[in-house]
Protein backbone atom coordinates (compact mmCIF):
# COMPACT_ATOMS: atom_id res chain seq x y z
CA UNK A 1 0.00 0.00 0.00
CA UNK A 2 2.71 2.57 0.90
CA UNK A 3 5.58 3.70 -1.16
CA UNK A 4 8.80 5.62 -0.28
CA UNK A 5 8.01 9.51 1.41
CA UNK A 6 9.79 12.13 0.38
CA UNK A 7 12.29 13.36 3.08
CA UNK A 8 10.31 16.56 3.78
CA UNK A 9 7.20 14.63 4.30
CA UNK A 10 8.78 11.22 5.80
CA UNK A 11 10.01 13.22 9.23
CA UNK A 12 6.65 14.74 9.87
CA UNK A 13 4.79 11.60 9.56
CA UNK A 14 7.49 10.00 12.16
CA UNK A 15 7.83 12.78 14.55
CA UNK A 16 3.68 13.07 15.15
CA UNK A 17 3.72 9.50 15.90
CA UNK A 18 5.91 9.86 18.52
CA UNK A 19 9.14 9.04 17.60
CA UNK A 20 12.07 11.64 18.16
CA UNK A 21 14.32 11.97 14.96
CA UNK A 22 17.10 14.16 14.87
CA UNK A 23 20.77 13.61 16.29
CA UNK A 24 21.00 12.92 19.69
CA UNK A 25 18.75 13.28 22.56
CA UNK A 26 15.46 12.06 23.33
CA UNK A 27 12.11 13.28 23.21
CA UNK A 28 10.23 14.00 26.36
CA UNK A 29 6.71 12.81 27.27
CA UNK A 30 4.22 14.85 26.43
CA UNK A 31 0.34 15.28 26.84
CA UNK A 32 -1.89 14.27 24.35
CA UNK A 33 -3.65 17.29 22.17
CA UNK A 34 -6.59 15.58 22.23
CA UNK A 35 -9.03 13.49 23.59
CA UNK A 36 -9.71 9.48 22.83
CA UNK A 37 -11.95 9.61 19.56
CA UNK A 38 -15.70 9.40 20.47
CA UNK A 39 -18.23 7.13 18.79
CA UNK A 40 -19.45 8.97 15.60
CA UNK A 41 -22.60 8.96 14.33
CA UNK A 42 -22.07 7.05 10.74
CA UNK A 43 -24.95 7.86 8.25
CA UNK A 44 -24.21 5.27 5.58
CA UNK A 45 -23.27 2.37 4.87
CA UNK A 46 -20.01 3.19 3.26
CA UNK A 47 -19.27 5.31 6.78
CA UNK A 48 -20.02 2.47 8.52
CA UNK A 49 -17.73 0.30 6.93
CA UNK A 50 -15.47 3.25 7.14
CA UNK A 51 -15.37 2.81 11.00
CA UNK A 52 -15.35 -0.88 10.74
CA UNK A 53 -12.00 -1.17 8.52
CA UNK A 54 -9.92 1.97 10.78
CA UNK A 55 -10.70 -0.52 13.70
CA UNK A 56 -9.28 -3.49 11.93
CA UNK A 57 -6.08 -1.35 11.79
CA UNK A 58 -5.32 -1.31 15.26
CA UNK A 59 -2.65 -3.26 17.41
CA UNK A 60 -4.52 -5.32 20.27
CA UNK A 61 -3.53 -7.91 23.19
CA UNK A 62 -5.90 -10.51 20.99
CA UNK A 63 -5.22 -9.26 17.69
CA UNK A 64 -1.78 -8.11 15.99
CA UNK A 65 -2.74 -6.97 12.21
CA UNK A 66 0.30 -8.50 9.88
CA UNK A 67 1.43 -6.19 6.72
CA UNK A 68 -0.63 -8.36 4.56
CA UNK A 69 -3.71 -7.32 6.19
CA UNK A 70 -2.94 -3.71 6.72
CA UNK A 71 -2.24 -2.97 3.17
CA UNK A 72 -5.62 -5.50 2.19
CA UNK A 73 -7.26 -2.56 4.41
CA UNK A 74 -5.79 0.29 3.25
CA UNK A 75 -6.92 -1.06 -0.45
CA UNK A 76 -10.28 -1.41 0.51
CA UNK A 77 -10.29 1.97 2.43
CA UNK A 78 -8.43 4.25 -0.61
CA UNK A 79 -11.16 2.66 -2.86
CA UNK A 80 -14.11 3.96 -0.83
CA UNK A 81 -12.38 7.21 -1.77
CA UNK A 82 -14.04 10.85 -0.57
CA UNK A 83 -16.03 8.98 2.14
CA UNK A 84 -13.28 7.83 4.05
CA UNK A 85 -11.25 11.51 4.76
CA UNK A 86 -13.33 12.75 7.15
CA UNK A 87 -12.75 9.55 9.32
CA UNK A 88 -9.04 8.93 8.57
CA UNK A 89 -7.85 12.21 9.65
CA UNK A 90 -10.00 12.06 12.72
CA UNK A 91 -7.95 8.41 13.63
CA UNK A 92 -4.79 10.39 12.70
CA UNK A 93 -5.48 13.24 15.31
CA UNK A 94 -7.33 11.84 17.87
CA UNK A 95 -7.67 8.08 17.78
CA UNK A 96 -4.65 6.78 20.41
CA UNK A 97 -4.93 2.80 19.88
CA UNK A 98 -1.65 1.71 18.62
CA UNK A 99 -1.09 1.47 15.10
CA UNK A 100 -4.00 3.20 13.98
CA UNK A 101 -2.95 6.74 13.65
CA UNK A 102 0.37 6.06 11.62
CA UNK A 103 -1.51 3.50 9.16
CA UNK A 104 -4.70 6.18 8.48
CA UNK A 105 -2.08 8.68 7.80
CA UNK A 106 -0.39 6.05 5.51
CA UNK A 107 -3.88 5.45 3.86
CA UNK A 108 -4.72 9.13 3.19
CA UNK A 109 -1.20 9.56 1.31
CA UNK A 110 -1.62 6.57 -0.59
CA UNK A 111 -4.99 8.33 -1.65
CA UNK A 112 -2.93 10.68 -3.60
CA UNK A 113 -3.65 14.42 -4.20
CA UNK A 114 -7.92 13.47 -4.63
CA UNK A 115 -8.11 13.14 -0.63
CA UNK A 116 -6.28 16.88 -0.41
CA UNK A 117 -9.30 19.19 -0.82
CA UNK A 118 -11.24 17.37 2.10
CA UNK A 119 -7.71 17.26 4.35
CA UNK A 120 -7.51 20.55 3.70
CA UNK A 121 -11.33 21.12 4.87
CA UNK A 122 -11.04 19.43 7.77
CA UNK A 123 -7.50 21.02 8.52
CA UNK A 124 -9.14 24.27 9.04
CA UNK A 125 -11.10 23.17 12.24
CA UNK A 126 -8.02 21.12 13.93
CA UNK A 127 -5.77 22.32 17.19
CA UNK A 128 -1.95 23.52 15.94
CA UNK A 129 -0.68 20.57 17.71
CA UNK A 130 -3.26 18.34 15.53
CA UNK A 131 -2.34 20.16 12.32
CA UNK A 132 1.09 19.02 12.99
CA UNK A 133 0.18 15.56 13.47
CA UNK A 134 -1.69 15.72 9.75
CA UNK A 135 1.10 17.53 8.41
CA UNK A 136 2.70 14.72 7.05
CA UNK A 137 -0.19 14.21 4.64
CA UNK A 138 -0.19 17.60 3.42
CA UNK A 139 3.66 17.69 3.06
CA UNK A 140 3.89 14.60 1.03
CA UNK A 141 1.65 15.95 -2.08
CA UNK A 142 2.93 19.85 -1.38
CA UNK A 143 6.75 20.34 -0.36
CA UNK A 144 6.73 23.58 -0.54
CA UNK A 145 3.49 23.48 1.87
CA UNK A 146 5.61 21.49 4.08
CA UNK A 147 8.75 23.88 3.58
CA UNK A 148 6.68 27.06 4.61
CA UNK A 149 5.33 25.01 7.74
CA UNK A 150 7.70 23.66 9.79
CA UNK A 151 9.38 27.06 9.85
CA UNK A 152 5.81 28.42 10.84
CA UNK A 153 5.90 25.40 13.63
CA UNK A 154 9.59 26.72 14.82
CA UNK A 155 8.19 30.17 15.99
CA UNK A 156 5.24 28.74 17.41
CA UNK A 157 4.59 29.50 21.26
CA UNK A 158 4.02 25.77 21.98
CA UNK A 159 7.28 24.26 23.13
CA UNK A 160 6.24 20.98 22.31
CA UNK A 161 6.04 22.21 18.84
CA UNK A 162 8.91 23.73 18.56
CA UNK A 163 10.77 20.85 19.64
CA UNK A 164 9.62 18.51 16.79
CA UNK A 165 9.74 21.51 14.24
CA UNK A 166 13.27 21.60 15.31
CA UNK A 167 13.97 18.08 15.39
CA UNK A 168 12.59 17.76 12.32
CA UNK A 169 14.47 20.28 10.25
CA UNK A 170 17.78 19.13 11.99
CA UNK A 171 17.34 15.49 10.99
CA UNK A 172 17.07 16.68 7.37
CA UNK A 173 19.81 19.17 7.57
CA UNK A 174 17.89 22.05 6.86
CA UNK A 175 19.59 25.06 7.82
CA UNK A 176 17.55 27.77 8.22
CA UNK A 177 16.85 26.86 11.68
CA UNK A 178 19.43 27.76 13.24
CA UNK A 179 19.02 31.66 13.59
CA UNK A 180 16.01 30.58 15.18
CA UNK A 181 17.89 28.06 17.78
CA UNK A 182 19.91 30.77 18.48
CA UNK A 183 17.29 33.21 19.27
CA UNK A 184 15.57 30.97 21.77
CA UNK A 185 18.49 30.77 24.14
CA UNK A 186 18.56 34.48 24.65
CA UNK A 187 16.69 35.46 27.97
CA UNK A 188 14.06 37.43 26.23
CA UNK A 189 13.06 34.16 24.09
CA UNK A 190 12.83 32.11 27.19
CA UNK A 191 9.98 34.56 28.68
CA UNK A 192 7.49 33.39 25.84
CA UNK A 193 7.78 29.17 26.81
CA UNK A 194 5.43 27.88 28.75
CA UNK A 195 5.79 27.46 32.03
CA UNK A 196 7.71 24.31 32.76
CA UNK A 197 9.15 24.32 29.73
CA UNK A 198 12.58 25.43 30.56
CA UNK A 199 13.88 21.60 29.19
CA UNK A 200 13.42 23.60 25.61
CA UNK A 201 16.44 25.13 25.94
CA UNK A 202 18.72 22.29 26.55
CA UNK A 203 17.21 20.60 23.81
CA UNK A 204 18.02 23.40 21.86
CA UNK A 205 21.56 23.19 22.61
CA UNK A 206 22.07 19.88 22.20
CA UNK A 207 20.87 20.76 18.47
CA UNK A 208 23.00 23.96 17.84
CA UNK A 209 26.65 22.19 19.31
CA UNK A 210 25.96 19.43 16.36
CA UNK A 211 25.37 22.30 13.87
CA UNK A 212 28.52 24.16 14.83
CA UNK A 213 29.81 27.42 13.81
CA UNK A 214 31.47 30.52 15.31
CA UNK A 215 28.27 31.83 16.56
CA UNK A 216 26.79 29.00 17.88
CA UNK A 217 30.28 28.77 20.02
CA UNK A 218 29.95 32.81 21.14
CA UNK A 219 26.66 31.88 22.10
CA UNK A 220 27.92 29.34 24.21
CA UNK A 221 30.72 31.01 26.13
CA UNK A 222 27.95 33.48 26.72
CA UNK A 223 26.35 30.97 28.53
CA UNK A 224 29.67 30.56 30.72
CA UNK A 225 29.23 33.85 32.22
CA UNK A 226 28.42 33.80 36.24
CA UNK A 227 24.76 35.68 35.39
CA UNK A 228 23.54 33.75 32.62
CA UNK A 229 20.35 31.65 32.80
CA UNK A 230 22.37 28.43 32.47
CA UNK A 231 24.19 29.51 35.64
CA UNK A 232 21.00 30.34 37.64
CA UNK A 233 19.33 27.06 38.74
CA UNK A 234 17.87 26.26 35.40
CA UNK A 235 19.78 23.39 35.01
CA UNK A 236 18.10 20.17 33.73
CA UNK A 237 17.30 17.29 36.28
CA UNK A 238 17.89 14.81 33.67
CA UNK A 239 20.09 15.69 30.46
CA UNK A 240 20.51 12.61 27.32
CA UNK A 241 23.13 12.62 24.75
CA UNK A 242 25.77 15.08 26.05
CA UNK A 243 29.05 14.11 26.01
CA UNK A 244 31.56 13.97 28.99
CA UNK A 245 31.61 11.87 32.21
CA UNK A 246 28.15 10.28 33.11
CA UNK A 247 27.67 11.80 36.46
CA UNK A 248 24.34 13.32 37.86
CA UNK A 249 23.74 16.84 36.10
CA UNK A 250 23.20 19.06 39.00
CA UNK A 251 20.25 21.24 39.26
CA UNK A 252 21.72 23.64 39.84
CA UNK A 253 24.39 25.18 37.65
CA UNK A 254 23.42 23.97 34.01
CA UNK A 255 26.63 25.58 32.70
CA UNK A 256 28.37 22.30 32.93
CA UNK A 257 26.56 21.49 29.51
CA UNK A 258 27.68 24.19 27.73
CA UNK A 259 31.11 23.58 28.71
CA UNK A 260 30.97 19.68 27.67
CA UNK A 261 29.87 20.86 24.19
CA UNK A 262 31.88 23.68 23.61
CA UNK A 263 34.76 21.34 24.75
CA UNK A 264 33.45 18.41 22.12
CA UNK A 265 33.36 21.49 19.10
CA UNK A 266 37.15 22.49 20.25
CA UNK A 267 36.14 25.79 20.66
CA UNK A 268 39.32 27.36 21.39
CA UNK A 269 37.52 30.60 22.09
CA UNK A 270 36.15 29.02 25.24
CA UNK A 271 39.10 28.05 26.96
CA UNK A 272 39.76 31.76 28.73
CA UNK A 273 35.96 31.49 30.17
CA UNK A 274 36.30 28.34 31.14
CA UNK A 275 39.59 29.10 33.52
CA UNK A 276 37.23 31.85 34.76
CA UNK A 277 34.85 29.58 36.34
CA UNK A 278 37.75 26.88 37.62
CA UNK A 279 38.30 30.48 39.83
CA UNK A 280 34.84 30.86 40.81
CA UNK A 281 33.91 29.82 44.42
CA UNK A 282 30.94 27.84 45.12
CA UNK A 283 29.14 24.73 46.16
CA UNK A 284 28.85 23.56 42.38
CA UNK A 285 32.91 23.99 41.81
CA UNK A 286 33.55 20.82 42.17
CA UNK A 287 31.51 19.35 38.93
CA UNK A 288 32.32 22.56 37.05
CA UNK A 289 36.02 22.61 37.10
CA UNK A 290 35.87 18.73 36.41
CA UNK A 291 33.63 19.18 33.63
CA UNK A 292 36.74 22.28 32.38
CA UNK A 293 39.22 19.94 32.83
CA UNK A 294 37.25 16.92 30.32
CA UNK A 295 36.51 20.24 27.85
CA UNK A 296 40.26 21.38 27.43
CA UNK A 297 41.44 17.97 26.82
CA UNK A 298 39.26 17.92 24.32
CA UNK A 299 40.05 21.33 22.90
CA UNK A 300 43.88 20.37 23.11
CA UNK A 301 45.48 23.04 21.61
CA UNK A 302 47.85 25.71 23.30
CA UNK A 303 46.06 27.60 25.22
CA UNK A 304 43.84 24.83 26.51
CA UNK A 305 47.01 22.95 27.46
CA UNK A 306 48.51 25.82 29.40
CA UNK A 307 45.33 26.06 31.48
CA UNK A 308 45.32 22.77 32.49
CA UNK A 309 49.09 23.04 33.73
CA UNK A 310 47.40 26.14 35.49
CA UNK A 311 44.99 23.60 37.18
CA UNK A 312 46.96 20.57 37.83
CA UNK A 313 49.84 23.25 39.68
CA UNK A 314 47.53 26.08 41.30
CA UNK A 315 44.14 24.88 41.70
CA UNK A 316 43.00 25.33 45.21
CA UNK A 317 39.76 24.90 47.84
CA UNK A 318 38.26 28.53 48.31
CA UNK A 319 35.96 29.26 51.45
CA UNK A 320 32.48 28.41 50.08
CA UNK A 321 33.31 25.37 48.21
CA UNK A 322 33.53 22.85 50.50
CA UNK A 323 36.74 20.99 49.15
CA UNK A 324 39.02 18.98 50.97
CA UNK A 325 42.62 18.49 50.40
CA UNK A 326 41.94 15.14 49.06
CA UNK A 327 39.37 16.47 46.19
CA UNK A 328 41.96 19.69 45.25
CA UNK A 329 44.35 16.71 45.04
CA UNK A 330 42.09 14.70 42.74
CA UNK A 331 41.51 18.09 40.64
CA UNK A 332 45.23 18.78 39.97
CA UNK A 333 45.91 14.92 38.97
CA UNK A 334 43.36 15.07 36.90
CA UNK A 335 44.25 17.52 34.91
CA UNK A 336 47.70 16.16 35.15
CA UNK A 337 46.39 13.04 33.27
CA UNK A 338 44.63 15.08 30.35
CA UNK A 339 47.76 16.64 29.99
CA UNK A 340 49.54 13.36 29.50
CA UNK A 341 46.59 12.25 27.17
CA UNK A 342 46.58 15.20 25.10
CA UNK A 343 50.79 14.35 24.72
CA UNK A 344 50.68 10.98 23.96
Amino acid sequence: MTRALPVVALCFVTLSVGVGCGTGGRQPTYPTSSPPPATAQHNSPEEVRVAELIDQLADTDDRLPDRTEVQRVGRELVSVGSVAVPQLVRAVVTDTRPGVSQRCRDTLIEMGPSALPIVKAEWAKLSDRDRWKLSGVRGYHDPEFASAYVLEVLNSQDDQLVYEAMASMCQQGDMRCKKRLLELLTEKEQATLRNGGEWLRWEVIARLARIGGEDVEDAFVSLLAPDSWAAKGKGPTQYPAFPGPSETIIQQDGRRIAILWLGRMKARNAVSAMLKIVDEKGPNRLHLVRSVIFALAEIADESATDALKRISIEFAAGSQDGLTEERVAQIRLEAKKALEAIHK
